[in-house]
């Protein structure tokens, strides 16, 4: 098979914080929220029937919870805008191979390969595509770098064994 590149994906700090809250999958996000919901109605529980201890400790680990929820998007964000040091903008070339896909960082001259099998989600903003993988990878594809609006990158994908299961449409 032929490799498909993209050559001039090309990473501003406006396209990064237009995707700041898109990079982080669902499941953590829904599963953080369910924890802290529910931390809460133990904590109101706690203090209806005045134990009081336990109210403190409830409401103190929902509380953790609900900051985690904010904090990991800004964490994931701190670690791309680190990227941007002195520069503009950062260019980007991502390969697609027939197992893997290996994004190259150009100005930091770094590789990071993103397994088909890996990847689980995929959101969509106005100017890029979100590519979230299981253990939190994340590939960040321009739509300007796409020729053909993304035809040809999404049916690449589609014939690869990715876990996507909600596509955007284009």
């Amino acid at each position: 098979m032929k490799h498909f590149h993209i050559d001039r994906d090309v990473l501003t700090k406006d396209i990064l914080k237009e995707i700041k809250n898109k990079m982080v999958s669902r499941f953590p996000r829904v599963s953080l929220f369910l924890c802290g919901i529910l931390g809460a109605c133990f904590t109101v529980y706690h203090l209806t029937v005045k134990h009081w201890v336990l109210c403190i400790v409830f409401l103190v680990l929902t509380v953790l919870i609900f900051l985690e929820l904010i904090f990991m998007h800004r964490k994931l964000y701190k670690k791309y805008l680190k990227m941007f040091d002195n520069r503009e903008q950062v260019p980007f070339s991502l390969v697609f191979k027939d197992e893997d896909v290996t994004v190259h960082n150009n100005a930091l001259k770094s590789d990071e390969k993103i397994p088909y099998e890996n990847m689980r989600q995929i959101n969509e903003t106005n100017s890029a595509y979100v590519v979230i993988g299981k253990y939190g990878e994340v590939m960040i594809v321009c739509k300007s770098a796409l020729k053909d609006g993304g035809k040809a990158f999404f049916q690449l994908l589609k014939s690869k064994k990715t876990k996507i299961k909600k596509w955007p449409e284009f």
